[in-house]
């Protein structure tokens, strides 16, 4: 079988899910229109996050800025805190899966992971039942289900999916891969970024805070940027200042 349905490249195919989450985000602070704006970091970029990988792993849209309690957001949150008794199990499930699968521990409570395989199902019920075309994860790897999706040879791929043999150059096609598996990589995706990405992104404002000289600069090169692009971030307008202070951060 062949291999990857998600790739650096096919980055650009989910480019606008992302930016209209994170347009949303700034609108939500703009549109209270003060000068001065309380917030818990922590709290404000893990609900962005929650939100861009709702919409580009599991295909639906939350506003958990507005809706913390949206079902989403909840069961997310629960999902990967893994504080007290949790971590231990999160622990061995890394150093001896087997061992745990034996003993009948399962990293997700039960509820948790009916409520992401219900989300992933129904999503795909509706997008084939009514031909919905939408550029995110679940796209990618139904089409790899189908036979109909292509691999990328200009980059370097990473592969989402489980496979006996790697290739280029070829089709992805007679890869099984069922909605169980789909559900499993849009969890992975979650774990992934959840945590790292909003931790990431309160370090980088902490650091922005205390070196304005740099935060001066970045926020000219942005608005450069939006001159260029008609005021429009794209996935061609490279920021390479921010890129470098991301990357330092």
């Amino acid at each position: 079988m062949d291999s990857s349905a998600f790739t650096s490249s096919k980055m650009r195919y989910m480019f606008n899910l992302i930016n209209d989450s994170a347009e949303h985000f700034a609108e939500f602070y703009l549109k209270q229109n003060k000068d001065i704006i309380s917030l818990e970091m922590k709290d404000a970029y893990t609900k962005a996050t929650t939100d861009i990988i709702a919409s580009c792993a599991f295909g639906i849209q939350c506003d958990s800025l507005n809706d913390s309690q949206n079902d989403f957001y909840v069961k997310a949150r629960n999902a990967f805190d893994f504080s007290g008794f949790r971590k231990y199990i999160f622990f061995m499930y890394n150093t001896c899966p087997t061992v745990m699968k034996m003993l009948g521990f399962k990293i997700f409570p039960d509820d948790i992971a009916n409520f992401f395989r219900s989300v992933i199902n129904e999503t795909i019920h509706v997008r084939e039942k009514n031909g919905i075309v939408r550029p995110d994860m679940i796209h990618l790897l139904v089409e790899a289900r189908k036979g109909k999706l292509h691999e990328d040879t200009s980059t370097t791929e990473v592969s989402f999916v489980a496979t006996e043999k790697y290739s280029l150059n070829r089709k992805i096609t007679n890869i099984k891969i069922s909605n169980e598996d789909i559900t499993a990589q849009a969890v992975i995706f979650f774990l992934g970024g959840f945590d790292i990405t909003s931790y990431l992104m309160c370090f980088l404002a902490y650091d922005l805070a205390v070196n304005p000289d740099i935060q001066d600069k970045l926020r000219q090169e942005i608005q450069d940027t939006l001159e260029d692009y008609n005021g429009k971030v794209t996935y061609e307008a490279l920021m390479k200042y921010l890129y470098m202070i991301i990357s330092g951060t």
